[in-house]
């Protein structure tokens, strides 16, 4: 937008911006490329105008490209004979678009609107702002700035391509989130400078919030809703991603036993929610944004003392990799088999393999085993080779209801 949009001609930031997008290359490969590509031609289409593909200069993009990023995929796909190439550009990015033969995350494939509730839930509590923001200016959208379109284009663009991905994640949306930072920014201030007030309607958003919150705890009370992430697990729940699903469980086993008191918590929350609600009605925007904030620094400072230190015990492998390097010598080989995980190489610290077939695992000509120590997760090492099996013993392993669910496993001595 600076480098071109904004002045309607290239300037030094135009430049600065392929530099990032070659590093965007780097670090995940074409799909940033692709994003900045949809924007561009939706703002292109916009405009009706399709010398900006050009004015925005894309040869000097590629050579910025080529010149920062070609080095190291070329350098790696020689070191490893094009493998690297294969399964990093192919494999990774286009299998799991396409959900061809892939094993990334299991092959699990989520339904379309996966992204809609995690849209809503990432970005509390200024979500809530979404709709009103849709229907105030649905009379005035074509009278938006040029910055309002091109953030628009944004947020679109990234939530309806990864929707079209077969395999989803809720973190693949992290890119939209600035540019619907600012969107809803922009539609606060604009409330605030124009003197708008909230349609007397809002008090059926309230009411949809309400609704929520009863139906949570019912849900919650009842056991349903931990039911329910237990069917995610197993894909039976197409909108809810494995990951979110363990939260949910952790959660409910966390807080349930406080089910009174959050009850009361909770009761405390629609009261302040409707308050601030009041303010917007009254065109005290200002005043209600700040409440907002407040009660939002709130929940989150109670989160990160109390919450957070008890979902990260089954998320992070720190725990677990500071056992298992007591029992792996600092000279030692360790396997990571039918796993990777950057968390357990950088906490442990040891040298490594990766190993994906049980060939790699063990010479079964010979019936030796490659690795004194590997790495793998717990279900794979239950349904293994019983020529693996039996020449391995499990030396420590995760808490139960990790995330990852890993175990150490070591030759048997003889």
């Amino acid at each position: 937008y600076k480098g071109y949009i904004e002045r309607k001609k290239a300037t030094w930031y135009l430049y600065l911006f392929y530099v990032v997008l070659a590093l965007s290359v780097l670090v995940k490969g074409p799909v940033g490329v692709v994003l900045a590509a949809i924007i561009i031609l939706l703002y292109a289409i916009k405009e009706k105008n399709w010398r900006i593909l050009w004015e925005i200069k894309p040869l000097s993009g590629l050579l910025i490209g080529i010149f920062l990023a070609a080095p190291w995929y070329l350098y790696e796909s020689i070191r490893t004979h094009g493998e690297f190439a294969f399964d990093f550009l192919w494999n990774q990015n286009v299998n799991r678009f396409l959900g061809i033969n892939t094993a990334y995350c299991d092959g699990q494939r989520k339904t379309f609107i996966f992204y809609v509730p995690n849209l809503f839930f990432g970005a509390l509590p200024w979500s809530v702002f979404i709709p009103f923001a849709v229907y105030s200016l649905r009379k005035r959208f074509r009278q938006l700035g040029h910055s309002s379109y091109f953030l628009i284009f944004w947020v679109l663009a990234v939530f309806v391509f990864f929707s079209f991905s077969c395999i989803k994640r809720g973190d693949y949306i992290l890119p939209l989130y600035p540019a619907l930072a600012i969107l809803i920014a922009k539609y606060l201030t604009y409330l605030n400078n124009a003197g708008k007030f909230f349609s007397k309607y809002w008090i059926m958003v309230w009411m949809g919030i309400f609704t929520v919150f009863v139906l949570f705890f019912i849900l919650l009370y009842s056991g349903i809703l931990r039911s329910l992430a237990v069917a995610a697990l197993s894909d039976q729940v197409k909108f809810v991603g494995v990951g979110d699903a363990m939260n949910i469980i952790q959660l409910c086993d966390f807080i349930r036993p406080y089910f009174v008191v959050l009850s009361i918590f909770a009761a405390l929350i629609l009261a302040y929610i409707y308050i601030c609600g009041k303010q917007f009605e009254k065109g005290k925007v200002l005043r209600g944004f700040y409440m907002i904030i407040a009660a939002f620094l709130i929940f989150h400072s109670v989160f990160v003392m109390w919450i957070q230190p008890y979902t990260d015990r089954f998320k992070s492998v720190k725990d677990f990799c500071i056992l298992a390097s007591k029992h792996v010598g600092k000279d030692e080989i360790v396997a990571y088999y039918r796993v990777w995980n950057l968390e357990a190489v950088f906490y442990l610290n040891r040298n490594y393999e990766r190993a994906w077939r049980a060939d790699d695992l063990m010479d079964f000509k010979t019936g030796k085993l490659k690795y004194k120590y590997y790495i793998c997760p717990k279900s794979d090492y239950e349904i293994e080779d019983s020529r693996i099996k039996n020449k391995v013993e499990v030396i420590c392993e995760t808490i139960p209801g990790h995330h990852e669910n890993l175990v150490l496993c070591k030759e048997k001595s003889i």
